[in-house]
């Protein structure tokens, strides 16, 4: 699956230069960093956050 994942993220990066590469990898780190501390409301409100931004850029370039 990860490779499928990769590929259409590639894909969609490539088709749609308006994807910001940095704040993706920032999302990520602020994700970590709120897991490393341990603060479960705060890790669980900044994952959705982050999730939410990477369904806005990518996910609706699926559908038809």
């Amino acid at each position: 699956m990860l490779p499928l994942l990769a590929f259409l993220f590639i894909r969609n990066l490539r088709n749609n230069s308006h994807i910001d590469m940095a704040a993706s990898a920032a999302a990520h780190v602020e994700i970590a960093n709120a897991i490393l501390s341990r603060d479960r409301v705060a890790a669980r409100k900044i994952a959705e956050q982050k999730f939410q931004m990477f369904s806005d850029q990518h996910l609706n370039l699926y559908t038809v």
